[in-house]
């Protein structure tokens, strides 16, 4: 009987702690934030941290970027591009919305100390009337995502925070699908001084034989364009225990260039696919970003 009491005290005490906490927790800012969708947190988190949301309608895609407040006009703009999001609920089903519930690329944007700073969703992401969108269909954030049409949408993007800024050249940097997106991107701009990417698949024949997935046949692919970014400046961040993409594909896309001199790769030992690139993000630009090719 004393220990059937006991119990019963114990779990009343659990429970109405944990009422407690949850009250406490929805009467803040900070909890109020967890329990926002993907979008509008996202949109808070930037705002908190002093940058601005910024909306574009490339070519009919929907694309939303965040401006760092008080960049400089003129010089060098760097941009970070996000990975491809929420692009499947489970390994069968695709999502019907592709902001990510986790944007690893924007987290790292804000730990930068540069001035010249904007964050650049992929196309349908962050999307307020996704359903209403004719072009956010999901073959864009699946088998057509790294497509020419979304290359040139983000470029266009691109060429309007340039334009806004009067910025004369930008880096590139990517996390996951977005490095594949700042390589394809690299291919085709003039105006790119370096890209780097973080954890990426650049290639994307050498990953789908890997995993034993599609090809994607309908997207871009970076390593079918080497003989053009191997004379763009490059550096690849890989971790050692990355299993998504591994460091046999940053190879693989290397090991097609014929000169090695602009090209550079950082392998982490204990780093995985999505830890500890944003904790360790402000390290990695101090000691890497200036020691390019």
């Amino acid at each position: 009987m004393a220990l059937t009491i006991f119990k019963e005290v114990r779990h009343y005490c659990r429970t109405s702690f944990f009422l407690a906490c949850l009250s406490a927790c929805l009467l803040s800012a900070g909890c109020g934030q967890f329990f926002q969708p993907p979008r509008e947190k996202a949109h808070t988190f930037a705002i908190s941290h002093g940058w601005n949301p910024v909306h574009f309608n490339s070519n009919g895609f929907p694309l939303t970027g965040f401006m760092k407040r008080g960049a400089k006009t003129g010089g060098i703009l760097r941009v970070y591009i996000e990975g491809d999001g929420f692009s499947w609920k489970n390994r069968y089903d695709l999502s019907k919305d592709p902001t990510p519930k986790d944007p690893v690329a924007l987290r790292m944007a804000i730990t930068d100390n540069g001035s010249n700073l904007f964050y650049l969703g992929r196309p349908c992401q962050y999307c307020k009337d996704i359903a209403e969108a004719p072009l956010c269909r999901p073959q864009y954030w699946s088998t057509h995502r790294y497509s020419s049409e979304i290359i040139d949408a983000m470029s266009i993007s691109i060429d309007q925070v340039m334009k806004r800024t009067k910025a004369e050249s930008v880096e590139l940097v990517g996390f996951s699908g977005g490095g594949t997106v700042a390589a394809l991107l690299s291919a085709r701009r003039s105006d790119v001084v370096w890209f780097a990417t973080v954890a990426a698949n650049l290639d994307l024949q050498a990953w789908t034989s890997l995993h034993r997935v599609t090809p994607l046949n309908k997207s871009l692919n970076p390593a079918d364009f080497i003989a053009t970014l191997q004379a763009v400046p490059q550096i690849h961040f890989v971790g050692n225990k990355d299993k998504k993409v591994p460091e046999v594909i940053i190879r693989s896309y290397l090991d097609r260039m014929t000169d090695h001199s602009m090209s550079k790769i950082v392998l982490f030992p204990n780093f995985d696919h999505d830890c500890c690139w944003v904790e360790q993000w402000p390290t990695i630009l101090r000691t890497y970003m200036y020691m390019r090719p």
